[in-house]
């Protein structure tokens, strides 16, 4: 990941958890991800397993409704 421009923020986003909600609450990090202006900013989305594991996605931004298939950065 290359560093952002002065132009650029940060942005952190963060879904899951070890609730009944994982799911709904991954569905609107996807739809966040999906609308967030990226020319402004770099994002960076961080899930949270069901077991309450906290992982970096690498990924296309609606892989996160497969989590199945998403690429994860446990060393995060």
């Amino acid at each position: 990941m290359s560093l952002p421009s002065t132009s650029q923020l940060r942005l952190a986003v963060v879904f899951g958890g070890r609730s009944s909600e994982h799911g709904v609450s991954c569905l609107t990090a996807a739809n966040v991800l999906q609308v967030v202006d990226h020319d402004r900013f770099v994002v960076t989305p961080v899930g949270i397993t069901l077991d309450g594991d906290w992982v970096r996605i690498l990924g296309r931004d609606s892989e996160i409704i497969g989590s199945e298939s998403v690429a994860i950065d446990s060393s995060f």
